[in-house]
């Protein structure tokens, strides 16, 4: 089976959490006998580096300024895209996080190539410009006053036409599932992201790693995992971090001045990497006050042995179960934040049970391969309505 899938960006020119499942779910449908490519955006001055097994075809990367005018109206950007396509030859189409780069013009021209197409909503950008709480009243309004003049108002309108083109939207978890369907797309299946359990794997000690990336060996420390923002939860995590506790922060974005004397900052955010910075924490943070749909941080956490305190708005409580492999909180609480964060201090000793539970948890349900499976059985659904095959090697 050929199979192509189109995001807009991957590592490590994005480092968000949908372009590593991208990549991982690539390989691991090479690995089980898929011709499976990736088309992204590249930017003018990078350099893409091939997985093993999956071939990276690029179209160039523009300014995002225009970016939801374009995505709907560039007949280029559609031209571009159906060039590999008609080049490909894919028998199954895996759309991703598509609003910025790649677009939706192309869907239109699939069902006369005989292509079945797949979208995964990972986030709310078929339907927002950028983060939700949940709770907006009138997103159309809110978006305008943000975007002003880059602000299309067609736009929403015509993704969900072309939305109609897919044979299967998905969504990564039931809470983005059901925001969708408040505001007019339907995703009839949620498939849970899956990562790779081997290799997310403590090959360290928590000592061990401490030592390679020179920190602490006797604080406890704390992990916050991402860009920071008030709409990530850094505020919230800077008046609730106990004083007898550190911080680490791994990502981009970060002022010099926040919490100087107490957080340790890495921005390399490869995967190996980032294998030593979670074996390193004692526990780990995703306190979002958006809508966080499937944060992939929480499986990574998990699978790595650690507890996570996660924030009940979006799709972490459909991972992280409350009180066995972590907590889930509500982001506005401070109190309950502070308070839970400073018994994982004192309690440090309870602490390796949680993340003992949250490792078998994401080997019986979020494994790759589960996920590898889920989709193989829906792609062979699909062709074989065509009456066509599923897995070509089997």
């Amino acid at each position: 089976m050929k199979i192509l899938h189109i995001t807009d960006g991957i590592p490590p020119i994005t480092l968000g959490g949908t372009g590593r499942i991208v990549i991982d779910l690539a390989k691991a449908q090479a690995d089980s006998g898929y011709e499976t490519v990736i088309l992204t955006a590249l930017p003018a001055n990078k350099k893409m580096t091939e997985p093993s097994g999956v071939k990276i075809f690029t179209i160039p990367a523009h300014s995002e300024r225009w970016a939801h005018w374009r995505c709907v109206f560039s007949l280029v950007r559609e031209r571009e895209i159906l060039g590999t396509i008609d080049s490909f030859k894919p028998e199954i189409i895996h759309a991703h996080t598509i609003s910025r780069q790649c677009g939706y013009r192309w869907m239109s021209a699939l069902k006369k190539r005989g292509i079945k197409l797949v979208v995964t909503c990972h986030d709310v950008s078929h339907i927002a410009y950028g983060k939700v709480t949940g709770r907006e009243k009138n997103l159309f309004w809110r978006d305008l006053k943000r975007y002003r003049w880059s602000f299309n108002p067609f736009r929403n309108v015509l993704i969900k036409k072309f939305l109609k083109n897919a044979d299967k939207i998905l969504s990564v978890s039931d809470a983005l599932k059901n925001y969708l369907a408040r505001r007019g797309i339907q995703a009839g299946l949620t498939v849970h992201n899956g990562i790779d359990t081997d290799f997310w794997s403590p090959a360290l000690s928590k000592a061990e790693a401490r030592s390679k990336l020179n920190l602490p060996v006797d604080k406890f420390l704390f992990l916050f995992a991402g860009r920071l923002g008030y709409d990530k939860g850094s505020t919230l995590v800077k008046s609730s971090l106990p004083e007898n506790a550190g911080l680490i922060l791994a990502g981009g974005g970060y002022d010099q001045e926040f919490l100087p004397s107490r957080s340790f900052s890495f921005s390399d955010r490869t995967a190996g990497q980032m294998k030593s910075i979670y074996a390193s924490c004692d526990a780990v943070l995703v306190p979002s006050r958006c809508l966080d749909c499937f944060p992939t941080v929480c499986l990574e956490a998990m699978s790595m042995r650690r507890p996570v305190l996660a924030t009940s708005w979006g799709g972490a409580r459909e991972s992280v179960i409350d009180s066995k492999t972590g907590w889930i909180m509500d982001p506005l609480d401070e109190t309950a934040w502070k308070s839970r964060m400073q018994w994982c201090v004192d309690n440090s000793d309870k602490l390796d049970a949680m993340g003992a539970a949250g490792r078998e948890r994401m080997i019986a349900n979020f494994d790759l391969k589960r996920m590898v499976d889920q989709l193989d059985e829906i792609y062979t659904n699909l062709l074989e309505h065509r009456g066509l095959k599923g897995r070509c090697c089997n």
